[in-house]
């Protein structure tokens, strides 16, 4: 199973996909306005943390700039994370992943069709731009 991250400026998403694409679980939390580094990182924690233990991958999508290849993110409408370690938390979280980080942006329908895209889910991948992302 692949942890699936979306971090927004409204919400944070996370779900376990299966290699075929179908959504075995997904969690949703409000995005804290106006919430500082720490509490941000605390409120996507405690929204992963239910998810972790099947993950053999991991991707995140969040919005940019993202410093690379270091995986710091500052995305524009939250202003709490600028210069955020996104890949270091990530990476201490999970370790033992190799992690890369692109701009390169992707399209993945999840949340609204509750699938990954066509011919599955590969071992690892993430959407939306910036991208960091883990595999096991």
């Amino acid at each position: 199973m692949i942890l699936a991250i979306d971090v927004g400026g409204t919400k944070m998403a996370a779900g376990l996909v299966a290699r075929d694409g179908t959504v075995a679980a997904s969690r949703l939390a409000a995005t804290p306005r106006d919430a500082d580094a720490a509490a941000l990182w605390a409120t996507l924690a405690d929204l992963i943390e239910p998810l972790s233990g099947g993950a053999e991958g991991v991707g995140v999508g969040c919005g940019g700039p993202m410093t690379w290849p270091a995986g710091e993110v500052s995305p524009l409408n939250i202003p709490g994370w600028r210069g955020f370690p996104l890949r270091a938390r990530l990476a201490g979280r999970f370790p033992g992943y190799r992690y890369a980080s692109t701009t390169t942006p992707s399209a993945w329908p999840w949340p609204s069709t509750g699938r990954a895209p066509a011919g599955g889910a590969p071992p690892c991948w993430a959407w939306w731009c910036p991208r960091v992302w883990a595999a096991g």
